[in-house]
């Protein structure tokens, strides 16, 4: 084989070796734009929770107080949609149990399972 002909063979599976490349990273960036697409839509639904947790934990400290007012702040009103507080107690024994509750609608219009948090308020509470 002569030189020559030993070039065209190298250039040929050259010429190759870059389709093959090139197929692998269309392969690898078409896995992984949808990937990093559902990871910012996991990112938002993570601060979105915690921003609710938040409001829950104020709401609560507001009802320990004995302030009857259940208003979501204008804060937690910006970054969630369409949200709505409730408060439910129940009497048990000397005391009661209070559950807030917290709903809200994702970008998507989608109303999100509501997050909710208990506490018992007892009868000596109160008159601390």
């Amino acid at each position: 084989m002569t030189s020559s002909q030993q070039s065209r063979i190298r250039c040929g599976s050259m010429t190759i070796e870059l389709l093959a490349v090139a197929a692998l990273l269309g392969v690898v960036t078409a896995t992984a734009i949808p990937l990093l697409s559902q990871l910012g839509r996991v990112r938002q639904n993570a601060a979105d929770r915690e921003c609710a947790l938040r409001e829950l934990q104020n709401q609560i400290e507001v009802l320990r107080t004995g302030k009857q007012d259940t208003s979501v702040s204008e804060q937690t009103q910006q970054q969630l949609d369409n949200t709505q507080l409730a408060l439910n107690r129940t009497k048990i024994g000397d005391g009661e149990q209070v559950t807030v509750s917290l709903t809200w609608t994702d970008p998507a219009g989608q109303t999100v399972r509501p997050l909710s948090l208990t506490y018992w308020q007892f009868v000596n509470e109160e008159m601390e």
